[in-house]
């Protein structure tokens, strides 16, 4: 079961949504320096998938991933065509599992290359069905 100490009161037509919102220091080699967020065990870069791919592990099961918003913030100007311009949610996230994971993965904004990204911050809002309901 999700969090117990969720607040409850969010105006919606269905029961058990659950945000939880985060961020992740994504250093110059495209590591994590550091990562806040209440309801995250980790914040990691997956270097056994592609580059740039980060996976978030979650400290609660949920029944499922409705949505994942993601933003960059980056400490200096950089190239957008020769970064990672766009940050999308991969198909090996798992919320279900005894280890639930959000990963997300960047990738050129001209075509599906892996891509890594500048260093800065990584935001993310999560929004998740509670298993609990």
């Amino acid at each position: 079961m999700a969090n117990r100490y969720f607040h409850t009161d969010l105006c919606a037509l269905e029961k058990g949504f659950c945000f939880i919102d985060g961020e992740a220091t994504i250093e110059s080699d495209g590591s994590v320096s550091a990562y806040s967020g209440r309801g995250i065990s980790s914040v990691v870069q997956d270097t056994g998938v592609n580059v740039g791919s980060y996976k978030v592990t979650l400290s609660d099961k949920y029944n499922k991933l409705i949505s994942a918003e993601v933003n960059k913030e980056v400490a200096a100007v950089y190239d957008p065509t020769a970064l990672g311009a766009i940050v999308e949610v991969s198909t090996s996230s798992n919320v279900t599992a005894d280890t639930p994971v959000v990963v997300f993965q960047a990738q050129l904004a001209s075509a599906a290359t892996a891509a890594k990204l500048p260093e800065g911050k990584l935001k993310f809002t999560l929004l998740l069905k509670n298993s609990g309901v």
